[in-house]
């Protein structure tokens, strides 16, 4: 027989099988219509094969025979696909990090900055517990780290540069310092966060200060304020930014935080972030 007519028992594309483990893991009922399709046996979805293919390489054709062989019956709306990442815990913590990035960048642009920079320090928080949570969580699916590392990467970017810039912004108005320090601030963390999401760690170090340095240091110059003048304040802020972008990109090695630094990071966040905000409320 030619081998071109030849029937042959073909793995499916991997996105295929990606489909058929997402779909397994949100309840999805997979319902075979042909006595001739794929056998799925107790969710192992990496044994799915075709049966009925005149070539092997012809993965448009395995394509074609899963959709049109299988009526995919699901409990879940298409329109909630995506949400259904942030069931996860870490992927939850995330969010609730973006989302108080989010009241934070509100807060500064109405001119509320001591307040912002207070809600930004939430962000800061859950980003450090995502990690931890992720690493713990068992049975953690492929997809569902994907989309965490994808979302976690988004939340490091708004409170490690676009909050502390837009705070910067507010504070120096409509000063030539913010057209000098806000561009280079924005530009120095996507440097750092796409080297970091690059390489991570080298030998349990961070290659540039991490972003997350950003608002604990802004919070302690807004803790600090009332003891310095205010033409001192302001231009001292630019000049540290300005020095900490440079550390951002830089070759220096920081150690990753441990158990000791990351309980002295809560306790500092959390006191600082509450004395901001009352601050902020009292006044």
């Amino acid at each position: 027989m030619p081998s071109h007519l030849r029937r042959t028992i073909v793995p499916p594309p991997q996105h295929l099988q990606g489909l058929c483990h997402r779909a397994l893991h949100r309840g999805t009922a997979i319902q075979p219509q042909s006595a001739e399709g794929p056998q799925i046996a107790a969710g192992k979805c990496d044994d799915l094969k075709w049966n009925e293919t005149e070539n092997e390489n012809d993965l448009g054709i395995v394509e074609a025979m899963f959709r049109q062989r299988f009526r995919v019956l699901t409990t879940w709306s298409w329109r909630t696909e995506m949400l259904r990442y942030l069931i996860d815990p870490a992927n939850a913590v995330t969010s609730f990090g973006i989302l108080s990035s989010g009241v934070a960048l509100y807060l500064a642009l109405r001119g509320h900055i001591e307040a912002a920079t207070a809600i930004g320090l939430w962000a800061m928080l859950a980003d450090q517990l995502d990690g931890i949570l992720a690493r713990k969580t068992p049975g953690r699916s492929p997809d569902v780290a994907a989309i965490g590392k994808s979302l976690d990467g988004f939340s490091d970017i708004i409170y490690g540069a676009v909050l502390p810039s837009v705070v910067i912004l507010a504070l120096l108005e409509d000063s030539l310092a913010s057209l000098l320090i806000v561009p280079l601030m924005l530009l120095a963390g996507s440097i750092r966060l796409s080297y970091f999401n690059s390489y991570g760690l080298s030998n349990g170090n961070f290659t540039g200060v991490p972003l997350s340095y950003d608002l604990p240091i802004l919070a302690l110059f807004f803790l600090v304020r009332a003891w310095l003048p205010e033409n001192v304040f302001s231009p001292l802020v630019v000049m540290a930014f300005i020095l900490l972008a440079g550390l951002h990109v830089s070759s220096l090695r920081i150690p990753a935080p441990g158990r000791a630094m990351y309980l002295g990071l809560v306790i500092y966040s959390t006191l600082a972030s509450s004395t901001l905000l009352a601050r902020a409320f009292l006044s």
